[in-house]
This record gives C-alpha cells, structure tokens and sequence, in this order.
C-alpha cells in the first residue's frame, strides 16, 4: 500500500498545474489517468475502490477497467461530496483505494479528515482534481491529501484541451512505478477529428453558438463520427492504454503554462443576495472555484431561465452516476444501492461558471432574484 506520510505537506512547488507539468504524465483522457493510477497501485479483481455518487461514468469506467468494483458512497447535500460517516460503513478488506472527488472544484471542510480516516485504514487515497483550478493548491490544498490525483482536459472542465487528462503522484515509490508502466502506454496518432473536435470546444465559448455546437457534436456521436465522452452500454476499454495526442498535448501545453493570471480568489458571501442559497464551503471565505452550484425545487424551469438569460449554465448531473439514467445502465457501472441525497441533487442542483466581472454579477444576481420571486430557488437541504 503507498500511504503519504504527511496530509500536510503539500506540493513542492506553487500549483497543480506546475506539478502536472514537472511530471508530465500526460494521458488520452482523465479516466486513463485514474486507471493508470490504480494499476500501478495493482488495484484489480476482487478489489473494490470507493467513490462517490453524484459523479460521472468516467470514474466507475476507469475502475472496472482494471478488474475492480465500484462502491458508492453517498453525498452530502452541504459539500456535494462524500464524507466519513457516508464513508466509514463501506470500508472493507476488499477496500484497496478511495477516491475523493472534489466536486465543481469545492473545497470541503471534510477533505483532511477523510485523508486521516484512509491513513489510518492502510487505504490509499486519490483526489479526483478534474473540477479543481489553478489557485486551488495555494488556497486549500486540493490535490496535496492523497498519494496521487488526477486531472481531465475535456470539455466541461477548467482548463479545455479537446481530449486529455493528466496525473500528479506524491510517492516516491509509487512515482517510479507509475514512470514505468507510463513507458509502456501506447503514444497514439493524432485522429484526423481531433482539430475539428477542438474548434467544437472553442466555438461554445460563444454564447449564441454554444447550443448550435453540442447538438451538432450529439449527431456527431449518434452517429460514430467521433466517439463520445461516455460508453452507454458498450464498455471498451481499449483507450486506457494510450497516451495523449500530440494535437491535443501541443494545444495543452501553453495553456497550463498560463494559468497564472487566472482565477482568483472570490468572496461570494459578500453577496446578500446569494448567501442563503449557497453550499457551505462558500461562505466561509474567499474560494477559487470552478462551478458555482444552488439547488431548486423545479430543476428543468430553472435552467431554461438560466439559459434564456444568457447565463453559463449546466445540469449534470442528472443521475448518482451521469449521464446513465435507465436502471440497466446504472447496474453497469455497479450503482445498485440507493444514495438517497445523490439522487435528490440529480434532481435540483444546477450549476454556473462564475465568472467574477460585474457584468456577469449583475446578470446572475438578476437571475437569483427572479428566481426567488418564481419561488424554485431552495437552500441546500440539512444533511450529515
């Protein structure tokens, strides 16, 4: 088992990005990133890896990749994140990883004591980092609590690369090992789609087009023109072994190198208007975060508004484990027992990029109150 020695120490150097970067493992996906970590941890059959509920098919996807079972462990409404005492009944003998998502980038207050709890159980821990931004390290530590993290460079995610994903080690002796079988993956050709994919990227920076584009990529997929971010119900495997494009690595690069000048910190408790309707990691001080979430009763009429009024605005995701939906679909990724408060945020949680200009204050300011006037904007339901 590779436990760190210190939850406290953090990274050597200023950023996650700058670590990412003096590693360089860099890998087709994020989910390829978590599957090489846990293979070189020699995760595999009959081991099982906890996560939570409320995540996406990457996570589960990159588990049984290497021969594991998932376990899900619920939420909490006040961190959108798992915690001891959802944690602690699921710990077994079979338990060989725990992986902590932190979700839309937001800190939790629970973070360091599950660290503790995972220490103290001879249980790896890893960080799921694919939410977290540049500032994140120097203000909460995330990515400096496990013996690894991992990171993705899709769209959706802070740092937009087209496809990619990446992974930081803090063991020495996990580091070599994962060096190693790094060697061994597989430096795949640039797909002849990968610029098109990434002008697609580009363009929903634009507004107007955004919704143009992602029903132009959902026909795309349908179709088998590109392969999309998720497998339904045909599990393949075959990328977890490949390294990321050149394309996508050469257009990567100069973005991690820049992140300098780039989210900072943002008191969102400054705001009355916002403050009831916040998770609790946000009103406790100046945050850097990459999605701002709040919870309504009627999810499907507060994201059209959102959306008429030009706000960037996502709702996954929709199910404990996003995008699958059908019964059928969520045994495939070993969902089977109920995550109650998982389920509730599937159904009322929506999500915004916060952008700290005033001009997008005042926009989203006047989106919360028309909200509160419609009476769908609730506060986060009271939850362990």
């Amino acid at each position: 088992m590779w436990i760190i020695q210190d939850i406290k120490k953090g990274f050597k150097v200023n950023s996650q990005y700058e670590e990412i970067l003096r590693q360089g493992f860099f890998t087709y996906r994020g989910r390829v990133a978590l599957s090489l970590i846990l293979r070189s941890m020699q995760v595999g059959a009959g081991d099982e890896v906890i996560l939570q509920a409320y995540t996406c098919e990457a996570v589960p996807e990159a588990i049984i990749a290497v021969g594991a079972t998932p376990v899900y462990a619920d939420i909490s409404h006040q961190t959108l994140s798992l915690t001891p005492l959802t944690l602690a009944p699921l710990v077994s003998n079979r338990t060989k990883a725990i992986i902590y998502q932190h979700t839309f980038g937001i800190p939790s207050e629970y973070t360091a004591e599950i660290a503790k709890i995972a220490k103290k159980q001879n249980i790896p821990l890893i960080e799921d980092c694919c939410h977290s931004v540049f500032e994140s390290n120097k203000i909460n530590k995330i990515g400096t609590y496990a013996v690894a993290s991992f990171f993705s460079f899709e769209w959706g995610k802070p740092v937009v690369g087209g496809l990619g994903g990446a992974l930081v080690v803090n063991d020495d002796k996990l580091l070599d090992i994962v060096r190693e079988n790094y060697e061994k993956m597989i430096q795949p050709s640039t797909p002849i789609t990968a610029p098109l994919e990434f002008l697609a990227f580009t363009l929903t920076n634009f507004t107007s087009l955004r919704s143009i584009v992602k029903k132009l990529y959902s026909y795309a997929v349908k179709y088998k023109l590109i392969r999309g971010n998720f497998n339904k119900l045909e599990l393949d495997f075959s990328e977890h072994n490949l390294k990321i494009t050149p394309f996508n690595k050469w257009v990567l690069l100069p973005k991690l190198k820049n992140r300098k000048s780039t989210n900072k910190p943002y008191n969102f408790a400054v705001n009355e208007w916002l403050l009831p309707w916040l998770i609790q990691p946000l009103i406790l001080g100046p945050q850097t975060v990459f999605r701002v979430p709040l919870y309504f009763n009627d999810k499907t009429k507060a994201f059209n508004l959102a959306k008429n009024m030009g706000l960037d605005v996502c709702e996954w995701y929709v199910s404990p484990v996003h995008p699958s939906i059908m019964k059928k679909e969520l045994l495939q990724w070993g969902y089977n027992n109920k995550c109650e408060n998982a389920e509730l945020a599937s159904k009322q949680v929506i999500h915004f990029k916060f952008h700290t200009s005033q001009k997008n204050i005042k926009k989203m300011e006047k989106f919360v109150r028309k909200c509160v006037q419609y009476n769908i904007i609730i506060s986060p339901p009271r939850s362990p």
